[in-house]
């Protein structure tokens, strides 16, 4: 098994409405697609850190094995949501293991 985090901090000029619901519509867009793409094991977000997270939102997926996590990176209904958080999103750090 293959664990991935990957963990986004918004961009600057949202408000904090503005990240309460871009981070509301990453759950959303990011945690069905467990059921769309094969070797998915699980998909969590996290949009609630405590005050002492470096970052905002994160993600905690996991994965039958390496082949399975690049399926996943490269498949077309993540890609879309990809797309939609690189407009919400400044910046981002990712954990394999």
């Amino acid at each position: 098994m293959v664990t991935h985090i990957v963990m986004w901090n918004f961009a600057d000029h949202l408000s904090e409405e503005e990240k309460a619901e871009a981070a509301k519509n990453m759950k959303e867009r990011l945690e069905p697609l467990k059921d769309v793409i094969e070797g998915t094991l699980s998909l969590k977000v996290i949009t609630n850190p405590l005050p002492t997270s470096s970052y905002e939102v994160a993600l905690v997926g996991e994965y039958v094995d390496e082949a399975a996590l690049g399926f996943y990176a490269t498949h077309p209904e993540h890609l879309k949501v990809v797309e939609y958080i690189k407009t919400v999103c400044k910046d981002r750090a990712a954990l394999d293991y």
